[in-house]
């Protein structure tokens, strides 16, 4: 760190004085410090390849999760195509990266939803994990659960998300166990005529006492 800023300072001059003298100046200290600027285009390069490499296996990652959607999930052409692509560009918005949205996407095609309510459902699922509410892939899965239980005339991923999210805040439980464990109950929930909103603040009020998603889950 210490070289860089000493060579930011010899190159500042060179930069922002054009005229002869500074340029023979900025060549001579060049000259004599060329250790410096050798060392640092070694770190340079090495954390560029870094980069290089770590994008390529995550590009790789994400083409793995998108073969998965297509060959375990069946989805294919330009359903497949407009998925992997909101997949990515969903991934960069929200900074989750790609792996993370083709590892939700996943999730969502394997529920079932396809089109705009699977790119709406990974959406806020991505959402909600950038808050820190949890995996993308535990919300993905709470959130693609609630659409197909109450049907995506009853209820959006937006509003899906809603309930999940205030569940989480006004209960005491970690957000993967609930997200992982709230799909046992949905059915159930329906069946009886109970919202989602009327199941999720039930559950919230019961992990205050004893702080388990999972049981709260299986008492409801």
């Amino acid at each position: 760190e210490s070289k860089v800023r000493f060579l930011m300072a010899i190159f500042i001059p060179l930069v922002t004085k054009f005229d002869d003298k500074g340029l023979n100046n900025a060549r001579n200290a060049l000259s004599k410090f060329g250790s410096f600027a050798a060392d640092v285009a070694k770190v340079a390069a090495a954390a560029i390849s870094a980069v290089g490499v770590a994008s390529v296996r995550e590009a790789s990652q994400f083409e793995s999760s998108i073969a998965k959607v297509e060959g375990l999930v069946g989805v294919t052409g330009e359903e497949l195509d407009k998925l992997a692509g909101a997949a990515r560009r969903l991934g960069v918005e929200t900074g989750k990266g790609a792996l993370e949205a083709g590892e939700g996407l996943f999730v969502i095609a394997s529920s079932g939803l396809r089109g705009a309510a699977a790119i709406e459902a990974l959406e806020f699922s991505l959402k909600a994990a950038t808050a820190g509410l949890g995996e993308t892939e535990d919300i993905a899965r709470a959130v693609s659960g609630a659409v197909n239980a109450y049907g995506a005339d009853i209820i959006g991923a937006a509003d899906a998300t809603d309930v999940i999210v205030a569940t989480a805040r006004a209960g005491n439980f970690e957000t993967s166990a609930f997200a992982a464990s709230i799909g046992r109950v949905l059915p159930f929930a329906k069946q009886a005529g109970s919202s989602l909103e009327d199941m999720g603040g039930a559950v919230a009020l019961l992990t205050r006492t004893n702080g388990d998603a999972a049981q709260s889950v299986t008492q409801m």
